[in-house]
């Protein structure tokens, strides 16, 4: 288990296979992704999948600084990354993305993951 797991408290059983694929859609979609997400309440609720929306939307923010900075060049590097990363999610990891996650974590974007973790579980549809 990752330092940044264990601090936010995430264990296995917080991350099943269905929110694999939906933790790839978030990176590689981007912010299109991450609305798709939470126009459901289900996926909305998962711990897991709060915890790599929030990365992906600082991911998202540091490459379009990086990419105006350098003119669009940036940019190249995104989606290169969002595939990496959006891998590692899939395959249920919880991983720190260097600089941005630590950056992120000491700021409190990630206490909606600790929030999800507090709440029960969404009743089943019927």
């Amino acid at each position: 288990m990752s330092q940044i797991a264990q601090e936010l408290g995430l264990r296995p059983e917080h991350f099943n296979k269905e929110d694999s694929t939906t933790a790839l859609l978030v990176y590689i979609a981007g912010l299109l992704g991450v609305m798709i997400v939470n126009m459901d309440e289900k996926k909305k609720a998962s711990p897991f999948l709060r915890f790599h929306m929030t990365q992906s939307i600082g991911l998202i923010v540091v490459m379009v600084v990086v990419s105006f900075i350098t003119c669009g060049m940036g940019g190249l590097i995104y989606l290169p990354l969002a595939l990496v990363y959006g891998m590692k999610a899939q395959r249920g990891e919880v991983f720190e993305i260097p600089v941005i996650t630590r950056f992120m974590m000491d700021r409190g974007y990630f206490d909606g993951v600790k929030e999800a973790l507090a709440l029960p579980p969404p009743p089943a549809p019927m």
